[in-house]
């Protein structure tokens, strides 16, 4: 379906190509654009599907993308449908003027966005740790949810553990994966993209090293990407123990893989 989508809006783009002005701010006299949103049910992987509503006797519409959300747009592009669809190299806002001729709307469609959910710094513990620390999280789409991988009532996402990797004392683990798979299947993958998550390549564990950026994708197909502050070391514990310091972001439309810099 969405090929087709495409094409249709590639061919309009064509047809309407030097009409209406770009200006850096709206003067117009036409209406604002209502009604646009960013269709969740038609984004996956890179794709960002927006429709509005229709103005009455206009030639087309003009498309804009800002990655700040401060109002310094780039045109997209311009399509004579209420709908278009953007292949993103990360989360970004838009908006929509409507145009006839020279003349363009009074003002720009309220932005929307894909820009992920930033939900917070959290640190968890290794196995060796004591009772009292936390080892695992949930992930949430707003914040997380901090507990005990071994308590079987915790669903966690993922909790961290000492694999025996030669490149670290720490890892993550998918919540059902391990000696403490009872939680959530939430596969990880490591990338040098702070924007992009990865479309393959997830794996049920990772070693963590300090900054490192690692995306899972929990069992409902929206992506969360991890980024590692630092691994620390507890030397007046028992024995000898771990953490890992991390910031999350959840993007809350599913399946769609793009994310901004914290």
């Amino acid at each position: 379906m969405k090929p087709l989508f495409v094409s249709s809006m590639l061919a309009a783009a064509l047809l309407i190509a030097g009409c209406g002005s770009d200006p850096s701010t709206p003067t117009g006299t036409l209406p604002q654009v209502t009604g646009l949103t960013v269709v969740d049910s038609l984004c996956g992987g890179t794709t960002v599907f927006l429709s509005w509503s229709p103005v009455d006797s206009v030639t087309g519409y003009r498309v804009y993308y800002d990655e700040s959300g401060a109002g310094f747009w780039d045109e997209l592009e311009a399509v004579e449908d209420t709908f278009t669809t953007h292949d993103a190299d990360r989360a970004y806002y838009y908006t929509v003027l409507a145009f006839e001729g020279v003349d363009t709307s009074e003002d720009y469609a309220d932005p929307v966005h894909t820009r992920p959910n930033d939900c917070g710094y959290y640190i968890l513990w290794d196995n060796y740790a004591s009772t009292d620390s936390v080892n695992a999280i949930i992930f949430g789409e707003t914040s997380g949810v901090t507990g005990r991988a071994e308590d079987e009532n915790f669903v966690q996402s993922a909790y961290i553990y000492d694999g025996g990797w030669a490149q670290s004392p720490v890892g993550i683990y998918s919540g059902a994966a391990g000696v403490w798979g009872n939680g959530m299947a939430t596969p990880f993958v490591k990338s040098n993209s702070a924007l992009v998550a990865p479309e393959v390549g997830y794996e049920d564990s990772l070693f963590l090293i300090d900054d490192d950026i690692v995306y899972g994708m929990t069992p409902d197909s929206h992506y969360v990407k991890i980024f590692v502050d630092a691994i620390e070391v507890d030397t007046l514990a028992p024995e000898t123990s771990y953490c890992v310091k991390f910031w999350y972001q959840y993007q809350p439309v599913p399946s769609l893989r793009l994310f901004a810099l914290l």
